[in-house]
């Protein structure tokens, strides 16, 4: 039942927490604060379309990992306000004369972009950094980085984009498809977009729901960066002439930077099969295979389980080197130049080591 009042508070409760709010205390909250980009849902205030867990983000002062979407939705329901649609309040706004609706592949990318945007900032919050060390800046036109995250005296400024699957469709049916041109198109926006911080190291964070093996594997990613589809090998010690290119991008960014959901239950759901099926010397059948996935369900072969992560590639000779002290998770990678002069990886968080070891992963191996 909706608040009879704007200023009528009403009680909830949140992961324990009993808090009381009204809709007042919401609408004086937005009104401090740059909409962000809506993903499946809004909320409209003044005229303003928010993402409901942007509004009890900002009235609560919670982190956004401390609740979820639901849960938004909920409070603001309850306290009377309407949670529409994206694309509903999109189409609403051009048949008002705000702006065309954009096509539909337009709205598919902005609601992954937002919801890249959304894992990166829980990525980040898990990660140990507050709410004073993280700006996120209002997304829209002419919008800079997405994040701007301090770290001790240095700032990074992350520009977040999104592959869909229309970006791996070749351009043409007779021209040969290049597995880095999307990437290479992503970069090429974010070194404009970020242009404009000269003292901030730069990174471009990848994410996509549908990209298909391998567009994120670490060899492409260094041949988007130098414009090229083959792997990249630079020799920084002898400056041999290929890596011009590289070191020409890396005045614009100084990283890539994937960000990943590693399914770490079903990847030890897999071993555990390929030993059953050792054990019996036969395949599972589908009855049998089904059974173990019941099984598994709430221990660490729960296949639906995924760890968070990023894998930082980062520019040979980067201007603004990124801070050691962040992107070192238990789950995450970083590859660049190594002490050999050769690009490979340089750090592996302790469960990637632990999941490789137990032959869960294939290592790329660190440098001896």
């Amino acid at each position: 039942m909706a608040a009879s009042t704007p200023n009528s508070t009403r009680s909830f409760k949140l992961r324990g927490k009993v808090y009381r709010l009204s809709k007042a205390d919401v609408e004086r909250a937005a009104a401090k604060v740059e909409p962000r980009a809506t993903d499946k849902y809004a909320v409209v205030i003044g005229g303003r379309a928010y993402p409901p867990k942007q509004l009890i983000e900002q009235t609560l002062h919670l982190p956004p990992v401390a609740f979820t979407t639901l849960d938004a939705q909920r409070i603001l329901a309850r306290l009377g306000f309407e949670v529409v649609s994206s694309q509903k309040q999109l189409a609403a706004d051009a048949a008002a004369g705000a702006g065309a609706f954009p096509p539909t592949r337009a709205l598919e990318r902005m609601a992954d972009e937002a919801r890249a945007r959304e894992l990166l900032e829980t990525y980040l919050y898990a990660g140990g950094l507050g709410a004073s060390a993280i700006w996120r800046e209002p997304h829209g036109p002419g919008a800079t980085p997405d994040f701007v995250v301090t770290v001790g005296s240095k700032q990074v400024a992350l520009k977040v984009k999104d592959l869909v699957a229309a970006d791996f469709e070749p351009v043409s049916e007779i021209g040969l498809y290049d597995p880095c041109r999307p990437i290479r198109q992503r970069i090429a926006e974010a070194e404009q977009t970020l242009g404009r911080l000269p003292e901030a190291s730069r990174a471009l964070v990848l994410h996509s729901r549908c990209a298909p093996w391998p567009i994120f594997e670490w060899r492409l990613i260094y041949g988007s960066m130098r414009g090229a589809s083959e792997a990249l090998e630079v020799n920084v010690k002898h400056r041999e002439r290929r890596t011009v290119d590289v070191e020409e991008a890396s005045e614009g960014l100084d990283a890539v930077i994937v960000l990943d959901q590693l399914r770490t239950g079903y990847l030890r759901f897999r071993a555990h099969v390929a030993t059953q099926e050792s054990k019996i010397g036969r395949p599972l059948t589908d009855t049998e295979y089904t059974a173990e996935l019941y099984k598994a369900r709430g221990t660490e072969r729960d296949v639906i389980l995924s760890r968070l992560r990023v894998v930082v590639h980062e520019y040979p000779n980067p201007k603004r080197r990124l801070p050691a002290e962040i992107f070192r998770g238990a789950y995450d990678e970083w590859y660049g130049v190594r002490d050999d002069g050769q690009v490979g990886r340089t750090f592996a968080g302790e469960e990637i080591q632990s999941l490789e070891k137990a032959g869960l992963l294939r290592s790329p191996s660190l440098p001896s």
